[in-house]
């Protein structure tokens, strides 16, 4: 049935030409102008995924490393949202929506408290040892 592969990334624009190259580089395919989309105004990609729509396209996967990859309704919103999201979508998972793990950020933790990003590095190691639960082994 073939398809066209899209890349919308938060990269910024300024940093097209080096993230095209190494993506050619390492072998992606379908690197080019029309399927590389990369942040122009805003890190949420709801806008760049209707445009996508918009020229004609159905898209029936989505592969990220967070939750705002899949849709604009998780942005800038807290855990709670957050989880809510998930549990609506609990069915798209593994299916329209694949998840990469990523161990070196993510929005999780701005969602941890409000205005997270605001509070002083203490503040924040303060809510993350509150927040945080460290795996049992059981």
């Amino acid at each position: 049935n073939g398809g066209t592969l899209f890349y919308v990334s938060n990269r910024d624009q300024k940093d097209y030409a080096a993230t095209v190259a190494n993506m050619q580089q390492l072998g992606f395919p379908n690197v080019s102008d029309k399927t590389v989309r990369l942040n122009t105004d805003s890190s949420n990609k709801q806008a760049r995924f209707d445009a996508i729509k918009n020229a004609g396209y159905n898209v029936v996967l989505y592969v990220g490393d967070n939750l705002n990859d899949f849709g604009g309704a998780t942005w800038h919103q807290g855990n709670q949202t957050r989880r809510d999201f998930v549990n609506l979508n609990h069915q798209q998972f593994g299916t329209q929506f694949i998840v990469l793990p990523n161990p070196l950020y993510g929005d999780w933790e701005s969602g941890m408290a409000e205005n997270y990003n605001k509070l002083t590095p203490e503040q924040q190691l303060s809510v993350r040892e509150s927040r945080l639960q460290s795996w049992n082994g059981k």
